[in-house]
């Protein structure tokens, strides 16, 4: 999914019938390339209707942005726009169960784009210290991956922290225990 924005400042020109006109060009949500057209009785009147819009559009942009959101606002989302509809019903529940209960306590009011592998990495040593079964550390490592993974794709980050992150050895798992 690309990213909404601007691709011109605005241009405005005077028409043979003497009114004056605007546009700004834009790329959409899907990446397609659209414009925003105005018209006025003066070339003034033009200009502060392109800045408004410009205006707005940077506005709407920082609102949508997902990097901005908390882990816990968009990882839900992302888990009933898309995990839903395409896993079986229990690995949905699995999935939801493992984000509530094991990652928003740690994680869930951080900020998407400030998380980082070494969170990332706490969060599953706390898990072990704590006493988790390997298959829960494992679900939750499982869970990030394919968020972030997600987030990646989609470019609303540049770097998977999760790259960064191995999952622990079954073997080490067992032997801190």
């Amino acid at each position: 999914m690309a990213q909404k924005r601007l691709l011109t400042n605005g241009n405005t020109f005077k028409k043979t019938d003497g009114r004056w006109c605007g546009v700004v060009w834009y790329m959409d949500e899907r990446g397609v390339r659209k414009r925003k057209s105005f018209s006025g009785t003066t070339k003034q009147a033009v200009n502060k209707k392109i800045t408004e819009y410009i205006a707005d559009f940077n506005e709407s942009i920082i609102e949508s942005e997902e990097t901005k959101k908390t882990l816990r606002e968009s990882m839900q989302k992302w888990l009933e726009v898309f995990k839903f509809p395409s896993v079986e019903r229990s690995t949905y529940d699995r999935y939801e169960c493992t984000a509530k209960n094991q990652i928003y306590p740690v994680l869930g009011d951080k900020v998407v784009g400030d998380i980082s592998a070494t969170d990332i990495k706490d969060l599953l040593n706390q898990k072990m210290n704590d006493g988790y079964a390997y298959t829960t550390v494992k679900k939750v490592y499982v869970v990030l991956g394919e968020y972030f993974r997600y987030l990646t794709q989609q470019e609303i980050i540049v770097k998977n922290p999760m790259q960064s992150v191995p999952m622990i050895k079954k073997s080490n798992f067992y032997a801190s225990q």
